[in-house]
């Protein structure tokens, strides 16, 4: 992102910080949440403390992102990047949230935020 960032100027800047800060539209109406992988989530999202860093809406909060309805793969492959090492950023405190996590926990732990109506 540096190396993009540094190209713009302060309007292009304010404008790309302006569309990264809108959240989106919620999950497709299509993408019916699972009861019990959501619940499995918000119990995982509790004890790896992930209101404490991203904020109780999950919306993030200074530098970091927001994760409440992201889109579930994209969250899928951040975590399961962050847990074999190939995903950098913020990678002490991620990496121990993650640690000991099977690729199970992690789905439903991306479903639950992917869905997120309130904080978990």
């Amino acid at each position: 992102m540096t190396a993009v960032a540094k190209e713009m100027d302060t309007t292009a800047l304010r404008g790309w910080s302006d569309f990264v800060a809108t959240p989106p539209p919620p999950a497709r109406p299509d993408a019916t949440p699972d009861p019990e992988r959501t619940r499995h989530g918000r119990a995982l999202a509790g004890a790896k403390h992930c209101l404490g860093c991203h904020g109780r809406d999950l919306a993030g909060q200074r530098q970091v992102p927001r994760v409440a309805h992201q889109r579930a793969d994209c969250l899928q492959l951040t975590l399961k990047g962050l847990r074999g090492g190939q995903r950098v950023g913020y990678t002490g405190p991620m990496s121990e949230a993650v640690a000991g996590l099977s690729s199970q926990d992690l789905d439903d732990l991306a479903h639950c935020l992917a869905h997120a109506p309130a904080a978990p």
